[in-house]
């Protein structure tokens, strides 16, 4: 049996209809709370387990019987003593679990520290455990990202830049990420004991990003500089109105962080292999029902930096 922790989440529930479709003769517990909405997952024949993580008895008892737990929960809420305890109960041949690559950035947060602890924990569970840690996350309807800048770029032609758009990007697809999910557990003995970064294939500068994305639509957006320092001014004064939406001066700083990481060591490893953003771009906006240009595939636009 395999569960999935956060299976009516973005991620988790890409993964539930993945591991359905690649072993269907297997069951699958989805481990979800009890006001999660379930509609995404009911052509996958999961079971639903009910359990909230700060309830260790009760997500020891959701995973009662699995010999594999895939966990996209987000560890950046102090849960993970007890995601730990319960998966380590069920003493499973192996455990994914999902962080993320800001625990690596320069830029604090008042998670950071919370999900690099929750990394040491899980390592000292003495579960035979996997770490994945994605980028930005987008690609279908329900991320927090890429619907909203396309949704901006379909209502405004002028995108405001920060430093003129420089600092690099890597998104990446959530499907992408189902799939590395089960090439990791087919490759399970040598997969156990490692963290792998799993970003989008290439890093970009923002502006390229804006760009692509706006190619989806068939449009041509004008990116007009900001300076910083104003930037930085306004976002401070804004968050002190608490009015929305909700900008911070730390959101700031993240725009203009260079988000670059190597897949080297996945690639290598369960054969990792993310798709391009402007083909994965371009199926999130057919998806989100956006008219795009007929025919459009992406094409490759200068700013990239190949990091695999």
């Amino acid at each position: 049996m395999l569960a999935v922790i956060g299976a009516t989440g973005f991620t988790g529930h890409r993964i539930v209809h993945a591991l359905s479709e690649s072993v269907p003769d297997e069951a699958i517990v989805a481990v979800v709370r009890s006001t999660s909405d379930r509609s995404r997952l009911a052509a996958t024949g999961a079971e639903f387990r009910v359990a909230d993580l700060a309830d260790a008895r009760a997500l020891t008892l959701a995973l009662r019987g699995s010999h594999t737990v895939v966990c996209t929960a987000s560890l950046g809420f102090g849960h993970a003593n007890n995601i730990c305890t319960a998966i380590a109960a069920t003493e499973p041949r192996h455990a994914v679990f999902f962080s993320t690559t800001s625990v690596v950035t320069r830029v604090p947060s008042n998670s950071r520290e919370t999900r690099i602890l929750a990394e040491q924990l899980i390592w000292a569970s003495g579960v035979p455990a996997t770490i994945v840690r994605p980028t930005m996350i987008y690609g279908r309807p329900g991320d927090r990202n890429i619907e909203r800048l396309l949704g901006f770029l379909r209502r405004s032609p002028v995108v405001p830049m920060l430093d003129r758009g420089r600092a690099l990007q890597q998104p990446v697809h959530v499907d992408d990420l189902a799939d590395a999910v089960l090439a990791i557990l087919r490759c399970r003995e040598g997969t156990i004991g490692h963290t792998y970064n799993l970003p989008g294939p290439e890093a970009m500068s923002y502006a390229v990003l804006v760009q692509r994305a706006g190619a989806a639509l068939g449009r041509r957006p004008l990116l007009v500089p900001v300076p910083v320092r104003a930037a930085r001014t306004v976002a401070r004064a804004w968050s002190r109105t608490r009015m929305w939406p909700r900008v911070s001066e730390e959101q700031v700083e993240r725009v203009l962080e260079n988000k670059s990481f190597s897949w080297t060591e996945a690639g290598s490893d369960f054969g990792y292999q993310p798709r391009s953003f402007a083909a994965g771009v371009a199926l999130e906006a057919k998806l989100l029902g956006l008219p795009t240009p007929r025919g459009h595939l992406g094409t490759v636009a200068e700013g990239t930096k190949p990091t695999s």
